[in-house]
């Protein structure tokens, strides 16, 4: 545990509102992660408002600490530097050594010792330059700290009783962390009881002075130890705790990696389930992008546990998930993912893949080892050639005086003193003739190392035109979405006002295929988008408070009709079931009705239910935890055995009659194991051909307060009214619509038009930007492709010349419908996001709450 605290300007005086906020961070070990940073924030804003240097080199240096404890490098790197270049401004050495320490442990959460060690002893030398106490003793608890990730154990335990002895003369409250350190390098040496005995001191300082990142990290090293002692109940006792501490602090790099030690202590008992268990609690909360190296530990822990059960299928998948991690640093866990790896492809009896994949284990095992081995050579050539000198001078001297003496003395002390000289002589030339040997093996393990370093760049390059290809497809499915939306757009728009018209009982059968055959198409159209998102693992769930009632109540208005047009017999059967679940609500409404649509689809007669189970319910903290079963079961034409693995292969069907038949390109069910896989779960399929199937997955669901099932009154069906035509009275707003397609105008403002505006269309961002010069408009449909002046320039030109309140707000109306569209126009200063082709009802949506959130309170209203 390194010592990164922020208290470094305990002898300053700040006064005014800084002081508050200064001593709000000195507490920020015992908040949340949310409210630690947003503290931070707020005092780095009052430190620039009152230009005290001083004042914003510690709020510098508080925000890049608050990084470092969350191991958000990157961000921690940027105030750090930030703070360092003022300090070494203003001469303070005392805080620059505690930016130097901070910094240095950024390289030690990296894996770069080396890097830290040299940064912690230029921290220890500029606070032994000033005298400071608390920053030497902190200095050497990092050192220790370094040393011990290197194995140098003794030499750890040698700075850090030095740190010790320094803290006990300080503060009881800076015992903890070198406390910690002293325990774990017991434990590394096995020295359980010395381990033991100051963990628990450190833990019994944690909470006397309610340190609870600390006490959190305590408990799991804790957890660690007692399970090496076998102390099995005390170590579950920890772990638990301080898992409970992480999940309140929303520290979640730190909880992930409880988790993980709490799943291998398990896994050692051969408590697969458990172990599992709390593996893909790891999986969901660490971020592939911010950690890829804990990404990719997490998903080989899961492979090595599934090859322990010898579920060799589940275990070669979570091992090239690790595998295809991007951006590790960590090759040599690299290379036993591909080692495990290829020992599944053996189990699978894929010996193609094995012989591939223990290659790729060899050639990277072998380049880290030469690597290593040419570092320690040169390392050993240093020293043996500085030893060498030495003795070769100490040798010269030595036969000088002897020949100053032999001038004095007799003939015979001469010849003794010659025969030294040759016998050193000697020693000399045998000396350089070992050197060049070695100098010689030195260069043949350096041919061996760059002919490793060229099949490396080879496997390199390869992994980047596959990237390369993989980024071609994605840009190219991109842009055929866009060609394809904006027809799309004008048909489906058109087909809504159509509707809106008086209609012959013929056109109106006319229009409903028009209407459903595009449907269809958008349907198909985003399942191949959601499936490259998938393929590319650009997918990314949105968890949130949802009710599950409701979810449900829509599932089942949507699947009941057209059962019930086929003479099916559509059942629903649902358990005691929580109101409030927290989930991707979005994601699993498209994955239950993905199942139920192919029942309606593949069933003839017979019957379809729908079955939500409870299988296990665990009182929390804030709630309940529950375990959830969804079931699918028809009685359809079934599916035969050697086919059922096949199913949940993208564009794979039984056979190609059922795609004539039953139309459809058959990833559907590939699209919803890879949403369920991003949700900790798999979809299973049992079922018997001509029979029936069965489609189930389970969910563990954090939840509130059960339903009450209560008889639900039967509520006539409203008539569907396609336009609020009083709209515009109700939310009047000037409109502006920049759009280069014309028929895409002409829909945007047929629709408006019938909801009673009067918007002024333009065909480029650059006519926009003319009009918001002679006239005032509360809101701008803003398209993103267009000629002279594109939606996202004038955006900015927009930001740049109008202040929040008298610029309009900005919707942005684009075929783009690739992942991440929204949350990039939002980035760019836009206010709102509509995807073509719309419906009537989204824009209505979108009117009425910039109405109510924005135009009345920049108009000065009241809503009403």
């Amino acid at each position: 545990m390194v010592d990164v605290d922020s208290s470094a300007l305990n002898s300053t005086e700040i006064s005014g509102n800084g002081t508050e906020f200064r001593h709000e961070t000195l507490r920020l070990m015992n908040l949340s992660f949310d409210d630690a940073r947003m503290k931070a924030r707020e005092y780095l804003q009052i430190a620039l408002d009152s230009e005290d240097s001083v004042l914003i080199n510690d709020a510098l240096f508080n925000m890049g600490h608050m990084y470092v404890m969350m191991k958000r490098n990157d961000s921690a790197s940027v105030f750090l530097n930030m703070a360092r270049k003022g300090l070494q401004q203003s001469g303070d050495k005392v805080q620059l050594s505690n930016v130097l320490r901070a910094q240095g442990t950024i390289y030690l959460y990296t894996g770069n010792n080396s890097e830290a060690l040299e940064l912690y002893n230029r921290s220890l030398e500029l606070a032994l330059d000033e005298g400071d106490s608390l920053s030497i003793a902190r200095a050497l608890n990092n050192i220790g700290q370094a040393q011990f990730e290197s194995g140098e154990y003794e030499e750890s335990l040698e700075q850090l009783s030095k740190s010790l002895s320094i803290k006990k003369r300080i503060s009881e409250r800076e015992l903890i962390s070198t406390l910690v350190n002293i325990g774990n390098n017991h434990f590394a040496l096995q020295n359980f009881a010395e381990a033991y005995q100051n963990l628990t001191k450190a833990e019994e300082i944690a909470r006397k002075f309610q340190q609870n990142y600390c006490l959190a990290e305590i408990l799991k090293h804790k957890g660690t130890l007692l399970t090496s002692l076998d102390s099995f109940n005390l170590a579950v006792s920890a772990f638990e705790e301080s898992i409970n501490l992480k999940e309140k602090m929303n520290d979640k790099l730190g909880l992930a990696d409880v988790l993980v030690e709490y799943g291998n202590m398990w896994e050692d008992r051969e408590k697969w389930l458990m172990a599992e268990k709390y593996y893909l609690e790891a999986y969901n909360v660490v971020d592939r992008r911010s950690d890829p190296d804990f990404f990719h530990r997490v998903c080989f822990h899961l492979g090595h546990l599934n090859y322990s059960r010898k579920n060799n299928i589940e275990a070669e998948k979570w091992l090239i998930r690790a595998i295809e991690t991007r951006d590790l640093k960590d090759e040599t866990a690299l290379a036993q993912s591909y080692e495990l790896l290829s020992k599944t492809n053996y189990l699978n009896n894929d010996y193609s893949s094995a012989y591939h994949h223990l290659k790729i284990s060899k050639v990277m095992s072998d380049s880290l080892f030469l690597r290593e081995t040419d570092k320690r050579m040169r390392e050993m050539q240093l020293k043996f050639e500085n030893e060498n000198n030495r003795k070769t001078i100490t040798s010269l001297r030595e036969i000088n005086r002897i020949k100053e003496e032999e001038q004095q003395k007799s003939n015979v002390y001469f010849i003794v003193s010659f025969a030294l000289f040759i016998v050193t002589l000697i020693i000399a030339v045998a000396l350089a003739r070992q050197v060049e040997l070695n100098e010689r093996k030195s260069k043949e393990l350096k041919q061996q190392f760059d002919e490793n370093i060229s099949k490396t760049e080879a496997l390199i390059k390869s992994k980047s035109e596959t990237e390369e290809a993989l980024r071609v497809k994605s840009d190219f499915i991109a842009a055929v979405s866009h060609e394809i939306r904006t027809p799309m757009n004008a048909i489906i728009g058109m087909s809504n006002l159509l509707e809106d018209t008086q209609l012959t009982p013929d056109q109106k059968n006319y229009l409903n295929s028009i209407s459903l055959s595009s449907s269809n198409m958008l349907i198909l159209l985003n399942d191949i988008l959601d499936f490259s998102n998938i393929e590319e693992g650009r997918m990314t769930l949105e968890y949130g408070k949802a009710d599950l009632a409701k979810l449900l109540s829509e599932i089942e208005s949507v699947c009941r009709p057209p059962a019930n047009d086929k003479s099916l017999d559509f059942r629903m059967e649902l358990d005691d079931l929580p109101r409030w679940v927290y989930t991707d609500a979005p994601r699993l409404r498209q994955v239950i009705l993905n199942l139920l649509n192919n029942a309606v689809k593949f069933t003839h007669e017979g019957s379809i239910t729908f079955r939500v189970g409870v299988l296990g319910k665990e009182k929390t903290l804030n709630g309940f935890k529950y375990k959830l079963v969804f079931s699918v079961i028809d009685t359809g034409i079934g599916i035969p055995e050697d086919k059922q693995r096949q199913i949940f292969e993208a564009f794979r069907q039984i056979d190609s009659s059922i795609s004539r038949k039953y139309a459809g390109i058959g990833i559907g069910l590939s699209i919803s194991q890879g949403i369920l896989t991003k949700m900790g779960s798999t979809l299973e399929v049992e079922s018997e051909f001509a029979t029936g199937s069965t489609f189930q997955f389970i969910l563990d669901l954090k939840a509130e307060e059960p339903i009450k099932q209560e008889a639900k009154a039967e509520k006539a069906e409203e008539p569907k009214v396609l336009f609020d035509k009083e709209m515009g009275v109700k939310f009047p707003m000037s409109i502006l619509i920049a759009e280069d397609n014309l028929v895409n105008q002409k829909l945007l403002q047929m629709n408006l038009n019938k909801m009673g505006y009067a918007p002024t269309v333009v065909s480029n961002g650059q006519e926009a930007l003319d009009r918001l010069e002679t006239n005032s408009f509360d809101l701008i449909f803003m398209d993103i492709q267009m000629p002279v002046m594109d939606g996202l320039t004038a955006t900015k030109e927009i930001i740049r010349k109008y202040t929040y309140k008298e610029r309009p707000v900005i919707v942005a109306v684009t075929a783009d419908a690739m992942g991440n569209s929204k949350v990039a126009y939002i980035t760019q200063g836009m206010d709102d996001y509509i995807s073509k082709p719309f419906l009537p009802e989204q824009i209505e949506s979108c009117l009425k709450y910039w109405h109510e959130h924005t135009y009345s309170e920049k108009k000065g209203e009241d809503i009403s």
